[in-house]
């Protein structure tokens, strides 16, 4: 039977996530609960390095006539999305495929799709987690996934008109603009995700195809604070996340 801490409990659906390495945190509950304004309901779906799938249970409850695709290399993380998916009211909608992303991406004909998402590894420190499943999931490592990974391939799995949404470090963000443009992506919108105001620890950033703009378009700005002075949620967080999270 699995404990309390084991199962992570939402309005319309349950996490297990006791044997996987990396357990459902705030970045992906982001991620996963941000609506972005130039984004129309996309119809495909793509949830890169799923992890036990929280991203695509939280888009498959936004969007209700989406098939969702979930990619994941380890084989614990992949048993727990299965039961997740399988448990879910969604079921039928979510496939699931333990994969490597750089082997699923060059197939001959990869298929396409008009959100791609993920909370990909972003830690580089040189001392690893002790677990390898672990450091797998929290660190980028040579051949492993990577924020600049995801955006030197988007366009290679994009539909015309898609998107890829991603949540990495704040300082992070200039590095990756420059790989954007060398892969041909632009940053469409950015939200600056604070613990505290005007202090930037996160950020939520969609890219898309420079070759699709048709005219100069600016980048839409916003801030996400996530607590309030005392420490408590923000009324923002609680607003983004009270279609998910139980009160």
């Amino acid at each position: 039977m699995s404990s309390s801490t084991e199962i992570f409990h939402f309005r319309q659906f349950e996490l297990r996530q006791g044997r996987a390495a990396q357990k459902c945190g705030t970045d992906a509950l982001l991620l996963g609960a941000w609506q972005p304004a130039r984004l129309t309901p996309p119809r495909r779906i793509l949830d890169v390095g799923t992890g036990t799938g929280v991203l695509a249970l939280m888009l498959a409850q936004r969007y209700p006539k989406a098939e969702i695709e979930a990619w994941e290399l380890e084989a614990e993380a992949v048993a727990e999305a299965a039961e997740n998916f399988a448990a879910s009211p969604w079921g039928t909608r979510l496939r699931l495929r333990q994969t490597d992303f750089l082997d699923a991406v060059r197939t001959a004909e990869p298929a396409r799709y008009d959100l791609i998402l993920s909370n990909p590894p972003y830690y580089t420190e040189t001392t690893l987690a002790p677990e390898a499943s672990r450091a797998l999931a929290r660190h980028t490592l040579g051949g492993s996934l990577s924020p600049a990974l995801l955006l030197g391939y988007a366009t290679h799995l994009l539909e015309r008109g898609g998107a890829l949404a991603l949540i990495t470090p704040a300082e992070q963000l200039e590095a990756l603009r420059q790989q954007a443009v060398r892969s041909g992506l632009y940053l469409s919108e950015w939200v600056a995700v604070s613990s505290r105001p005007a202090r930037p620890v996160r950020s939520l950033t969609l890219w898309r195809p420079i070759a699709e703009l048709t005219s100069y378009q600016p980048c839409l700005r916003s801030e996400l604070v996530l607590q309030e002075p005392d420490g408590s949620p923000s009324a923002d967080y609680r607003r983004l996340t009270e279609a998910y999270l139980l009160g």
